[in-house]
């Protein structure tokens, strides 16, 4: 893998991660006769489907473990590609990682089944509650005079929050729980330093998260002595220190899936591990002392093209 000017982009990182990403075919398979296996009497998936409105649990879990599939299989594209983005695949890792840790926030076996149901709720207010403001919106010129089929998010949050609605599922045990904002929840997981490094390159405008990247400085005199200029380049242990981080935690978000329909055994617990905010490693979960490597380049502030890395045919 090279880049127009000749650089290398590591042989052995651009293997290691296209090795984390082999199996995603076999989970994707794995994802989805989870989803359609009946829930086993015994399990988690049937206990909650005592209580009303349980269906939200396996939509939403279901949903965010799509997601989170969709990008790990985007990302491999580019890994198998000619060309590797700069800092782009940086925020596939990051939608992907947060989409795992939601699908297993819905499932969480270290919680009773009236807090799961109660979050699968709180899942579909989010959810109507930004509908209503996309619905909403003046942009996009005149709404049509009447929809053509289903209800509007004003009428589903009403449907949601009807007293008589509440008062049923509070007195069948479903608990009133709150939407876990996407920092809090990763922070639970352990990897509320991963998705603030790679949300604040995301956002483009966090000079903070360049020291997730290597710079190197311009030898041109400087358009202002208080701005410094050069070229950024992707790291590359970044690149597959999250990616391994990212297919852990899809990982576990399918077994979680497995685990919420299959049967309970004696002596034998299907609960996944209980979440836990201790770091795994050091190297994987303190980005800053990660050594930068030779990568993908991009335009810094005084606007100079940046490079992309480029695979040559026979890798």
């Amino acid at each position: 893998m090279t880049d127009p000017d000749g650089g290398p982009f590591d042989p052995a990182t651009i293997a290691a991660i296209r090795e984390r990403l082999a199996d995603l075919d076999e989970l994707a398979r794995r994802r989805e006769a989870a989803l359609r296996t009946p829930a086993a009497p015994e399990s988690r998936a049937a206990a909650d489907k005592a209580l009303p409105d349980a269906r939200f649990v396996t939509i939403y879990a279901g949903q965010a473990s799509a997601a989170a599939l969709d990008h790990l299989l985007a990302w491999r594209l580019l890994a198998h590609g000619r060309q590797i983005p700069i800092q782009a695949h940086v925020t596939l890792l990051r939608a992907a990682l947060e989409s795992a840790d939601r699908c297993r926030w819905h499932l969480d076996a270290s919680v009773d089944s009236g807090t799961r149901v109660g979050r699968g709720i709180a899942a579909r207010r989010d959810d109507q509650v930004e509908r209503r403001k996309f619905e909403t919106s003046p942009e996009g010129g005149p709404r049509p005079a009447r929809r053509t089929t289903g209800r509007s998010a004003i009428e589903r949050l009403a449907e949601l929050d009807d007293p008589e609605a509440v008062s049923a599922r509070v007195a069948a045990g479903v608990r009133d729980v709150s939407f876990a904002k996407a920092t809090a929840m990763m922070a639970i997981y352990g990897h509320e330093r991963w998705y603030r490094l790679s949300s604040a390159l995301a956002h483009g405008s966090k000079e903070w998260a360049f020291a997730a990247t290597r710079l190197e400085p311009s030898s041109e005199p400087r358009l202002d002595p208080k701005v410094g200029s050069g070229r950024f380049s992707a790291s590359e242990p970044i690149a597959l220190a999250l990616t391994i981080v990212t297919t852990q935690a899809f990982r576990a978000a399918i077994v979680d899936l497995e685990a919420y329909v299959a049967p309970a055994r004696p002596g034998r617990d299907l609960r996944p591990s209980r979440p836990s905010t201790r770091r795994s490693s050091p190297a994987l979960t303190e980005p800053s002392r990660l050594a930068a490597s030779p990568a993908s380049s991009r335009p810094h502030r005084d606007g100079r093209p940046g490079r992309i890395r480029t695979l040559r045919p026979h890798e």
